[in-house]
């Protein structure tokens, strides 16, 4: 009995944090602490690391304003023909 209790504190102690279910804590931990926050006892980075999760909205381009490009390509064509 002894060591089944044992073994069984070994095992709950040794294993790693778990991770966060809900995607906005787990993107917030990366957000705050980078790559050193998914730093294993090893030293080496996690395989599921991946980096900034918002990239893609943080650099998508944003919103073209059509008319304003056809204004200003009026006045282009205008100054142009001058």
């Amino acid at each position: 009995m002894v060591a089944l209790l044992v073994s069984c504190l070994g095992l709950v102690l040794g294993t790693p944090a778990l991770r966060p279910i809900q995607w906005r804590v787990w993107a917030g931990k990366i957000e705050r602490e980078g790559a050193e926050g998914f730093t294993g006892a090893d030293g080496e980075v996690e395989r599921d690391y991946i980096g900034n999760p918002f990239k893609m909205l943080e650099t998508r381009p944003g919103f073209v304003d059509v008319r304003r490009q056809r204004r200003d390509f009026t006045e282009w064509v205008k100054a142009a023909g001058k």
